[in-house]
């Protein structure tokens, strides 16, 4: 059975553009390909809906593949959506098929050749929140979950230095059509980007490379695990890196207290002086003299021998004239 993958007929037929707009602002762009696509507010971009709109009516015969559609589904929620969705769309997928297959999805350069059919154009995750997002939070979520920073495109750009050369069109042409009542062509381009528009985004990668310095920047962090690890599994793989830690033979000690040992070690303490208590009482043996019991009311103090009971003092002291004063 023949293989109908290749789209010979959609790259030798261009349909040529009159006028190509100037410069444009990133959010009229998306405005307007929202529009163009029939997209709602408030439209999730799921794999199933992705699939659902995909229609290549010049090769029938072709079914696109499943990766291909979590490709095109991750870069319309990075287009269109905040980065909370991105976030949930990547951990349900970890989820299903693990984190080594979303750090594949994440650094897949997807490419395609609608602007110029003898060159193409490649775009992974994280060129693709250059290039349609000025949110600095959008590429901490997509470098959390394994985003290359040092990944280049066709051109041999990196992703902060794409907007000068590359217009805004919809990269998924030849897949994800414009709804019917637009009249625009799938490889219609929109305008040219302004740079003033990815200013906090450019430079915020520039900070993650080491190539600016910022104090008090926080830097994004890898995911290593996945949520769903048991706490058990956390605490022994915890434990086991700071037994490694402190058995290294770098010659350098780490400071580690190990809290289940100090607990251990109070307990064993209180009870031997438990132990020690009942035996010092048990050393009285029966046949020991007991001593007698003092007679508190003619004990005297060795340093004061006029010392008197407290009993035996007045409470009350009469003066000259009889009258009685209580003390």
């Amino acid at each position: 059975m023949c293989d109908n993958s290749r789209l010979k007929e959609i790259r030798n037929i261009r349909l040529s553009q009159n006028t190509i707009p100037n410069y444009i602002e990133l959010g009229l762009v998306r405005s307007l390909m929202r529009h163009a696509f029939n997209f709602k507010i408030n439209q999730k971009f799921s794999p199933k809906f992705i699939k659902s709109r995909c229609s290549r009516s010049s090769n029938t015969n072709y079914e696109i593949p499943d990766f291909l559609i979590n490709v095109m589904a991750l870069h319309f929620n990075i287009m269109f959506k905040k980065e909370e969705h991105v976030e949930h769309f990547l951990k349900m997928f970890s989820k299903v098929h693990g984190l080594m297959a979303t750090k594949l999805l994440v650094n897949h350069q997807f490419m395609d050749n609608i602007i110029n059919p003898c060159c193409g154009n490649a775009f992974n995750a994280l060129m693709a929140a250059c290039l349609w997002t000025n949110n600095t939070k959008m590429i901490n979520v997509l470098y959390n979950y394994g985003a290359d920073i040092s990944s280049i495109n066709s051109s041999g750009l990196y992703c902060e230095e794409l907007h000068s050369n590359i217009p805004y069109y919809n990269p998924f042409g030849n897949y994800l059509k414009y709804y019917h009542t637009c009249q625009h062509n799938n490889n219609h381009v929109w305008g040219y980007r302004l740079s003033n528009n990815f200013l906090d985004i450019i430079q915020h990668i520039r900070l993650i490379c080491g190539e600016s310095v910022q104090t008090n920047f926080n830097f994004p962090t890898r995911i290593s695990k996945l949520d769903e690890t048991s706490d058990e599994n956390t605490s022994d793989e915890s434990h086991d890196d700071t037994q490694n830690s402190m058995n290294n033979g770098s010659g350098e000690f780490d400071v580690y207290y190990n809290y289940s040992l100090i607990n251990n070690a109070n307990e064993a303490n209180e009870a031997n002086e438990v132990n020690d208590s009942v035996n010092d009482v048990n050393d009285l043996s029966s046949d020991d003299e007991v001593p007698d019991l003092v007679d508190l009311e003619n004990i005297q103090d060795d340093e004061n021998p006029d010392y008197e009971n407290p009993d035996d003092l007045d409470t009350e002291d009469e003066n000259e004239d009889g009258e009685i004063f209580n003390i």
